[in-house]
C-alpha cells in the first residue's frame, strides 16, 4: 500500500515537472533523477597503467612511495627531452655562427 501512495506522490500530474536537455523523447520520469545506464561501472585502464598497477610484486615498498618515485622519474624524463632539445637549439646556433665568422 505504501508503495501505491509513494507512486501517487511521485507522478502526480498537478505536481510541476523538472524539464532536462537529457530527456529523450518526451517521456517523463517524474522527480527520479536521470540515469544513464551506457555508462560503464569502471575507469577504462590503459596497458601502461595495467603495467605499473600491478598487484603481485616483489617489492616490499609501499605503494605510496612507489607513485612518488613514478612521478619523479616521469618529472625527470620530460627535464632530460627538454634538457636535449635546448643543446642541439644550441648547437645549431653555435655552427651558424661559425660559418657567420667563416665566412666574412
Amino acid at each position: 500500500m505504501q508503495l501505491c501512495a509513494e507512486k501517487e506522490m511521485v507522478y502526480d500530474p498537478s505536481l510541476p515537472r523538472r524539464s532536462s536537455s537529457r530527456e529523450e523523447g518526451n517521456e517523463t520520469r517524474g522527480h527520479f533523477p536521470y540515469i544513464d545506464e551506457r555508462v560503464s561501472m569502471l575507469d577504462e585502464v590503459t596497458l601502461d597503467k595495467i603495467l605499473r598497477i600491478r598487484h603481485k610484486t616483489n617489492s616490499r615498498r609501499h605503494p605510496k612511495w612507489q607513485e612518488i618515485q613514478y612521478w619523479i622519474k616521469r618529472w625527470h624524463r620530460f627535464y632530460l627531452r627538454r634538457r636535449a632539445v635546448k643543446r642541439a637549439e644550441e648547437r645549431g646556433t653555435e655552427a651558424q655562427l661559425k660559418k657567420a665568422l667563416a665566412s666574412s
